[in-house]
């Protein structure tokens, strides 16, 4: 029953800190919590998972594309190839999108 009742604190938590929408340049000592409970979080998925390290980074957006570049970046970084730092971006993007109304 304990570790239910820390679950459900840890995803009440984790819903506060979405809807609260924690800004992204907040002071580091008025975050401390949330940085917490993301580190535990982090290493969970990375236990559940078996990989060596996870993102709560959004796979969508701008924020998506960003830490997409991100990851690309420290690969070819750990490959020993960090002038790879070029990155072709279309003008425009492919497919079809909705229009705001």
């Amino acid at each position: 029953m304990h570790d239910e009742a820390q679950r459900n604190d840890r995803d009440a938590a984790a819903g506060l800190a979405r809807d609260l929408g924690l800004h992204p340049f907040a002071p580091a000592e008025q975050t401390k919590g949330y940085r917490a409970l993301f580190a535990s979080l982090e290493a969970m998925l990375g236990e559940i998972t078996a990989l060596p390290a996870v993102s709560l980074q959004p796979n969508a957006g701008s924020q998506g594309e960003y830490s997409g570049l991100l990851v690309i970046r420290a690969y070819h970084e750990s490959r020993g190839e960090p002038h790879r730092n070029v990155c072709l971006i279309r003008a425009r993007p492919t497919g079809r999108t909705r229009r705001a109304p």
